[in-house]
C-alpha cells in the first residue's frame, strides 16, 4: 500500500474510531475525599469524563451517608465497580481506573478554646446594658476538654448562663445547631471579667463627712470583685458617708447618704406659692430633714403646725 492510500485510511479510520472514544465514560477514583455534605456522592470521590450532562448528573449520585465529623470511611473500588454496573447506574463501557481504596472524612468546624472565648465574649457584650459604657468585658479561666469539630452549615449557638447576673455567672451551657439541628451541647466553666472605671475613695474619710470631689477618683476595676459600685462622681459629691470609707476602696453606694440640710428647732423660711402670688413666712421645723423629703413646720405667727417640703437649706415650701 502506498503512502497515500495509507494516509486516506488512517484518515478514515480515526473518524470512525474518534466519536466512539469520545463519547466513552471515564470514572478515576481519588485517594482520599473530603465532602461538606451528609452524603457521598460518586462525584465527591471521583473524577468523571468526559464533561457532559449525562455525566455531570452521574457525578451526583448518592452512594452513601457520610462519615461523622472527626471520623474517616474506606471504600473499596471494586465493591463501587461492582454495584454501579450491576444497578446499571453507569454504562457497562466504562472505564475505570485510580485508587482501589478511597479513604472519606468529613468537612467540619473545629470548636476549640479561642472560639468558646469569642462566644461567651460576644454573649456578654450583648448583655450589658446594666453595664457602664466604658466597661471591657471577656471571659476568662475557661475550662474546656479537648478541641472538637462541627459540621459545616449554618451554625448557631444558643448561650444559657447557669445565673442570670451576668457578674456572678461562671458556668454556661452553649448549645450548638447546624442547619437548625442540635449537633453539639456543652458546659463550660470559667470567670466573668468586666473591667470599668469605679468610684473609690482618694483618702481616708470619717463617718459624717460630706463627700467632695477631693475625696474621690475613678479607678478601673473588675467589677465581679466590687459589690454596688459607683461609676460616676457626681452622684457622691455632696452626700454624706454613713460609715468610715478607706483609702483606694471603692465607695460602695450603700455607703453614702443625703445629708441633713435642715435641723431640728431651727428657723426656716415658708413658702406659699399660689399661681403668680407668694406669700412668706417664719417658721421652726419639727425634726431634722434632707432635701426633698416631707417636713412638719410651726408657723411662728399663728402657730399652727403645717407639713412643708424642703427645697433648700433654710427654705420650704407649703404643700397644697
Amino acid at each position: 500500500m502506498n503512502t497515500l492510500k495509507w494516509t486516506v485510511f488512517m484518515l478514515l479510520a480515526a473518524m470512525v474510531i474518534a466519536p466512539a472514544a469520545a463519547g466513552e465514560t471515564e470514572i478515576e477514583f481519588f485517594e482520599s475525599a473530603v465532602v461538606n455534605s451528609p452524603t457521598v456522592t460518586l462525584g465527591d470521590i471521583a473524577s468523571i469524563l468526559p464533561d457532559t450532562q449525562e455525566n455531570r448528573d452521574l457525578a451526583g449520585y448518592e452512594l452513601q451517608p457520610a462519615p461523622g465529623v472527626g471520623r474517616l470511611a474506606t471504600l473499596r473500588a471494586e465493591d463501587l465497580k461492582r454495584s454501579l454496573t450491576r444497578q446499571e447506574i453507569v454504562p457497562k463501557d466504562t472505564k475505570w481506573d485510580g485508587a482501589r481504596r478511597i479513604q472519606v472524612s468529613r468537612a467540619g468546624v473545629t470548636i476549640d478554646t479561642p472560639e468558646i472565648q469569642a462566644i461567651l465574649d460576644s454573649y456578654i457584650n450583648r448583655n450589658r446594658s446594666l453595664l457602664p459604657e466604658a466597661a471591657q468585658v471577656s471571659f476568662r479561666n475557661i475550662r474546656l476538654g479537648r478541641p472538637f469539630q462541627l459540621p459545616q452549615g449554618d451554625l448557631a449557638v444558643e448561650v444559657i448562663p447557669a445565673d442570670p447576673a451576668i457578674l456572678k455567672n461562671q458556668r454556661f451551657t452553649l448549645i450548638f445547631r447546624v442547619n437548625g439541628k442540635v449537633v453539639e451541647n456543652l458546659a463550660v466553666f470559667g470567670k466573668p471579667e468586666i473591667i470599668a472605671p469605679v468610684v473609690v475613695a482618694k483618702t481616708d474619710i470619717e463617718r459624717g463627712v460630706i463627700i467632695t470631689e477631693q475625696d474621690i477618683s475613678l479607678v478601673p476595676m473588675d467589677l465581679t470583685r466590687v459589690h454596688n459600685p459607683c461609676f460616676d462622681p457626681q452622684e457622691l459629691i455632696g452626700k454624706v458617708a454613713s460609715r468610715s470609707l478607706r483609702q483606694g476602696i471603692p465607695v460602695d453606694s450603700k455607703t453614702v447618704d443625703t445629708p441633713v440640710i435642715i435641723h431640728r428647732g431651727e428657723r426656716v423660711r415658708i413658702i406659699l406659692q399660689n399661681g403668680l402670688l407668694q406669700l412668706t413666712a417664719t417658721g421652726i421645723a419639727g425634726h431634722d430633714a434632707k432635701q426633698d423629703s416631707t417636713i412638719r413646720v410651726m408657723n411662728i405667727n399663728s402657730r399652727k403646725e403645717i407639713f412643708c417640703k424642703v427645697i433648700a437649706p433654710g427654705y420650704v415650701a407649703v404643700e397644697l
